[in-house]
C-alpha cells in the first residue's frame, strides 16, 4: 500500500485545478506529496461527447486558473501560446474554444505539473474511512479496480457525478442503451450498416448532439428523438442570468433558505440542463425543413412524451410512451437507445460505504467544500461538483474552478 499526503480522485478541470493552486501556493504548505488518481488512460473533457466541431458554451477565461491568477503559466493563454496556437485562436474571434482544444489544455497542464504526480488507469472502486478508538476517521485508504490500494489523511474527489439512468432503462444491456458519456466509444464499436432504427431521449444539448450526429454517422437510420419538452429551447444564457455563475453569488446561495435555494435551481435549468445551442438548433432545423422539402422523413421529434416502459427483445429495446400532445399510447422497437438525461445532482454511490459506517444519510459539506464528518486532526474530506444543491448550479461548471480551488487549499 503506497502512502501519500493528499489523494484527488479524477483529473477532470476541479482536481487539476487544486493541483495547479498547490503548485503555485507560495506561503508554507503541509501538503508534501500529492497523487492524482485518473481511472482513464489520459486527461480527456467530455470523452464520449468530444465532437470535432463542438465548442464551449463558456469563455476561456473562465480556466482553471485565470481568476485566481491571471499571470500563472498555467493559463489557457499560455497553452495556446506555448503550443503555437495563439494567432489562430485570436482570428477565431470567439470566447468560446472548441471542446477538443479545451480537452487539449487539461492534458497539458497534467503534463506540466511538478508538484502532483499523475497515476492513470487507476479506477476507484473503493473509498474507505479507516477508524480510529474513538469512533474518528484517522485516515483513508483507496482500492483500484485491480486491486491497488493508496493510504491518505487528505482526499479531494472531483471525479464527477454518477450517470442519471431513468428507471425504465436501468436494468437494460448496456450495449444498446448508452449513455451519452460513452456515445462516441459506442457509435465506433457499431457495424452501422446494421443499424435501422435509433431512439435518443431527452431534449437538451447532449441529446440533440447525439441526434444530430446520429443523422450524420447512420444514413441509413431513422433516428428519433424522444422528450418530455415542448420542443428544443436555447439556452437562457442573457447577461443577467449568468451572474448566478459567477463566483461572488456561491456565498448568496449558500447562505439561502433550503427552498429558496431549491427555487432558483429549479428556475435556472434553462441555463445549463433543459437548453440548446443557437447554432445546432439552427443545424437540426434546417435539416428537418430540407427534409420535409425533399419529402423524406428520416429524422423525427416526439415532443411532450412520457416513457411508460421499455423492454429488451431478441431485434431491440421496445419502447412505449404516452404522448400527451394526442393522448395515445405510442410504441416502438429501437436498434439503439441513446440517453441524453444527464447526472445526478447528489453525492456519488462510492461514499455509500461512508455513509453506512457513520449511519448518516447524507454527506453535509462547509461553504469551502469540507465534508461535515468525525475526522481526527489532520484529516480531511472535500467534494467538488457535486454540491449544486448548496453551492449553486454553478458546482459543475469551469465557472468557479479557479478560486474553488484555491478555497479548497486553503482550507
Amino acid at each position: 500500500m503506497h502512502s501519500v499526503d493528499l489523494i484527488m480522485v479524477g483529473c477532470g478541470p476541479s482536481n487539476l485545478a487544486v493541483s495547479v493552486a498547490i503548485e503555485e501556493k507560495k506561503k508554507h504548505s503541509n501538503i508534501k506529496s500529492s497523487i492524482i488518481l485518473e481511472k482513464d488512460s489520459s486527461v480527456c473533457w467530455h470523452r464520449g461527447m468530444l465532437f470535432p466541431e463542438a465548442q464551449s458554451q463558456v469563455s476561456f477565461l473562465k480556466d482553471l486558473v485565470t481568476q485566481r491568477d491571471p499571470t500563472s503559466k498555467f493559463s489557457f493563454l499560455n497553452f495556446l501560446h506555448k503550443t503555437q496556437r495563439l494567432d489562430q485562436f485570436i482570428n477565431l474571434q470567439t470566447f468560446n474554444p472548441f471542446r477538443k482544444e479545451i480537452s487539449n489544455y487539461l492534458q497539458w497542464v497534467a503534463d506540466n505539473l511538478k508538484k502532483t504526480q499523475v497515476v492513470y488507469d487507476f479506477k476507484v472502486i473503493d473509498i474507505s474511512p479507516e477508524i480510529d478508538n474513538f469512533g474518528k476517521i484517522a485516515g483513508w485508504r483507496i482500492t483500484s479496480e485491480k486491486g491497488e490500494e493508496y493510504r491518505a489523511k487528505k482526499i479531494i474527489y472531483g471525479g464527477g457525478r454518477d450517470l442519471n439512468i431513468p428507471e425504465v432503462f436501468a436494468n437494460l444491456s448496456n450495449e444498446k442503451v448508452i449513455h451519452s458519456v460513452n456515445y462516441l466509444s459506442a457509435v465506433n464499436q457499431t457495424d452501422k450498416q446494421k443499424i435501422r432504427n435509433i431512439a435518443v431521449v431527452g431534449g437538451a444539448q447532449s441529446s440533440a448532439e447525439i441526434y444530430q450526429s446520429c443523422l450524420e454517422q447512420f444514413p441509413e437510420a431513422k433516428v428519433s428523438m424522444i422528450m418530455r419538452s415542448i420542443g428544443l429551447v436555447n439556452y437562457e444564457g442573457s447577461q443577467f442570468t449568468n451572474t448566478l455563475f459567477q463566483n461572488d453569488y456561491i456565498n448568496t446561495h449558500f447562505e439561502k433558505d433550503d427552498n429558496i435555494k431549491a427555487g432558483v435551481l429549479k428556475a435556472m435549468r434553462t441555463t445549463n440542463y433543459a437548453g440548446v445551442a443557437p447554432a445546432t438548433l439552427s443545424g437540426l432545423y434546417k435539416f428537418h425543413y430540407l427534409q420535409e422539402m425533399n419529402g423524406v422523413k428520416r429524422a423525427v421529434m416526439h415532443t411532450q412524451c412520457e416513457i411508460i416502459s421499455a423492454i429488451e427483445k431478441t431485434n431491440g429495446i421496445a419502447i412505449t410512451w404516452k404522448d400527451n400532445i394526442s393522448d395515445k399510447v405510442c410504441s416502438e422497437t429501437f436498434d439503439l437507445v441513446f440517453l441524453g438525461t444527464g447526472f445526478k445532482n447528489k453525492t456519488p454511490a462510492l461514499f455509500k460505504k461512508l455513509q453506512n459506517v457513520l449511519q448518516i444519510e447524507k454527506i453535509k459539506v462547509t461553504r469551502k467544500y469540507r465534508a461535515i464528518l468525525p475526522c481526527a486532526e489532520g484529516v480531511s474530506l472535500h467534494l467538488q461538483g457535486v454540491n449544486e444543491e448548496t453551492h449553486g448550479i454553478a458546482d459543475s461548471l469551469l465557472s468557479v474552478l479557479a478560486l474553488r480551488s484555491r478555497e479548497i487549499v486553503d482550507d
